[in-house]
């Protein structure tokens, strides 16, 4: 047995790293990346009444009674404070409740134990989740109202968890914390487990929809367009879990659970023209939401984002759904749905995910849409990836995405590292120019799947996609399928240099599921430990377009239609040959259609024999004899 290469993360030259690097910035330097050069001053929330004495604790109800009572003594100083109790609102159906938002109205001085509020619970619970503290929503806006019009202060949060129940409606669907229109602010905290933002984490029916609320919105319109940045600090929402078995979309106005579109930590909403320009993320933990964690429901084309050294934790959807152009590096994502939908309808500059890690996460791994054929590129390199189940990444569909050097370890059996035109079309494209090049591939189910997905025929399609360098291994021993056709059309697809060789003892496997769709083209250059396996389908139809083909098996059944294509004569190299051997079980003579027009009579191929086809280009035909036919045009000399 050979023993296993070292798995290394491969990347492109430095020079390249860099220069797209130094070309991003130069990018955003061009769309007006402003430092003020104004004086900075520090603005700190407890100056403007801020309080971070937020607790989540348990506590019990009484079904009609105003009494909560807890194990947990809280201070007098909590009276007047907001308290959320989880599951004790207004009934939704005989054995659910919404969530309750109230005041504490008054607390046993003696013990600490028996809790007044405003309103009535609705529920008797034993051990239920509940959150006081002192609502900081008008705090903090006085806070940001200090600045003025400095365009470069910091407004500090010292060590505490400060509730921020929403409580403004700024145009958005929801209710909404703190609303910025306005960049030149940092917000920086004591540290990512000192200071904390305790958004809402209780859901009640307004219009008839859950509602949660965000923690922070930046909406139009935008005045004193400079850096907006959040560091050393915590955004949490505000639940007991954030990730849990429910991800229906939306969440259910009866319990509660699902997708909740109103529960993000930081959301975008700004018309194109008037976005804020530059937004950045530093050592941010950001953990506990039913919603997108970061999400953008606006078009900002001028607009980039840097994430760095951030967490993205326990999360019921993606943690990154926002529009604008992206370098997001060296942050952890997991426990997660998703870890991000990216649509690239509206950015303008190069956009990169980089040096991540990526773990636990329960649903699909990374969604790229909005493709529409000419997209800046958007690079993803040198990240560590971590799937138990379903795709990894996704395309559905997009374009000039560049996959390059990275680490997928599966964990689960049956996860499609790659699946190119998954189900869900969002754009106005095919998939096209993706390159997904020296990655190593741990535990593969499936390496690469093309086409497949639902939606319009035409963003089903992939072409012009190089796959090339990639590392496979596997200690599977049923096997895996190193690429895979399942519907749509896929055009100038390469795949060459790939190595599978440290799969030991392991068949490798290419299969297409569509009636009349081709086999994925294999170059003969890829590292094999033991030939291709064609799976069993029941039209197969063996093309030959960029060169040579390494050995294949096909697992022949009497039902199967054997043609080869000759539908891409200008591709097909002038001395292209095929050779079939008979080697079936069963011991049946097979017959061959040398043509895709299935009207060309068979050539019968008898058990044990074999039959070789050459390409013709003069007659842009298969066939079993390749001498050409005598010159018809011959100057003849007397």
């Amino acid at each position: 047995m050979k023993n296993p290469k070292p798995v290394i993360i491969r990347r492109l030259d430095a020079g390249g790293v860099q220069g797209r690097r130094l070309f991003l910035l130069v990018c955003l330097s061009l769309a007006g990346f402003i430092i003020s050069s104004r004086a900075q001053n520090t603005i700190n929330v407890t100056n403007y009444g801020a309080v971070g004495d937020a607790v989540q604790f348990f506590v019990n109800t009484t079904s009609n009674s105003v009494v909560i009572t807890t194990t947990n003594p809280i201070p007098i100083s909590a009276i007047g404070e907001t308290i959320e109790v989880f599951a004790a609102g207004t009934p939704t159906s005989s054995s659910n409740n919404q969530d309750m938002v109230v005041t504490i109205v008054n607390v046993d001085p003696l013990s600490g134990t028996n809790i007044i509020v405003s309103q009535a619970c609705q529920q008797t619970l034993t051990n239920t989740f509940a959150t006081y503290g002192h609502n900081n929503t008008v705090n903090f806006k006085a806070a940001i109202a200090a600045v003025g019009t400095d365009t470069n202060d910091i407004i500090y949060i010292p060590a505490g968890t400060y509730l921020l129940i929403p409580t403004s409606q700024s145009g958005a669907y929801s209710q909404v914390a703190i609303v910025l229109q306005r960049g030149g602010i940092n917000f920086v905290g004591a540290g990512t487990n000192s200071t904390t933002l305790l958004s809402q984490g209780a859901w009640t029916l307004i219009n008839n929809s859950p509602k949660r609320g965000i923690l922070v919105e930046v909406a139009s319109p935008i005045t004193y367009n400079y850096p907006l940045t959040f560091s050393y600090l915590t955004m949490d929402g505000g639940v007991q879990y954030g990730n849990t078995g429910n991800h229906g979309f939306p969440a259910s106005i009866k319990d509660g659970t699902g997708w909740d579109t109103s529960h993000d930590a930081f959301l975008t909403w700004c018309v194109s023209s008037a976005s804020l320009y530059q937004i950045y993320f530093t050592n941010v933990l950001v953990q506990h939401w039913r919603g997108e964690e970061f999400k953008s429901i606006d078009q900002p084309t001028n607009s980039s984002i840097g994430i760095y050294d951030c967490t993205f934790a326990d999360g019921n959807a993606t943690a990154l759904n926002v529009y604008e152009s992206w370098d997001v590096r060296s942050n952890l994502f997991a426990n997660l749905f998703q870890v991000a939908e990216y649509y690239q309808q509206y950015y303008t500059y190069p956009s990169c995910f980089e040096y991540n890690v990526i773990t636990n996460i329960t649903g699909n791994g990374f969604a790229i849409n909005g493709g529409k054929g000419n997209n800046p590129p958007f690079y993803m390199e040198s990240n560590v990836f971590y799937f138990s189940q379903n795709n990894g990444i996704e395309t559905v569909p997009a374009d000039n995405l560049y996959v390059i050097g990275n680490l997928f370890t599966n964990v689960g059996n049956y996860v499609i590292d790659f699946d190119l035109s998954a189900s869900g079309a969002q754009g106005t494209f095919y998939n096209s120019n993706i390159v997904i090049m020296a990655n190593t591939i741990v535990n593969p189910y499936i390496f690469v799947e093309l086409g497949g997905g639902s939606g319009p025929a035409d963003l089903n399609s992939v072409l012009n996609t190089t796959i090339s360098s990639n590392i496979l291994i596997s200690a599977n021993i049923n096997g895996y399928t190193m690429c895979a056709s399942y519907g749509g059309w896929t055009t100038n697809i390469s795949f060459t240099q790939n190595d599978s060789s440290q799969s030991i003892n392991n068949p490798v496997y290419v299969t297409t599921a569509v009636f009349g769709r081709p086999y994925p083209f294999i170059n003969t250059n890829n590292l094999y430990w033991s030939p291709l396996d064609l799976n069993t389908v029941f039209t197969n139809c063996f093309h030959y377009v960029n060169g040579s083909r390494f050995k294949l098996v096909h697992t022949y059944q009497t039902n199967d239609l054997m043609f080869l294509d000759d539908t891409n004569a200008s591709q097909m190299p002038t001395n292209a040959w095929m050779i079939f051997t008979n080697s079936t079980q069963n011991k049946a003579t097979i017959p061959l259609y040398p043509s895709s027009n299935l009207g060309t009579p068979p050539v019968m191929l008898p058990y044990g024999q074999t039959v070789t086809f050459a390409w013709q280009p003069w007659n842009n035909a298969w066939s079993t004899n390749n001498k050409p036919p005598p010159p018809t045009s011959v100057r003849l000399n007397f």
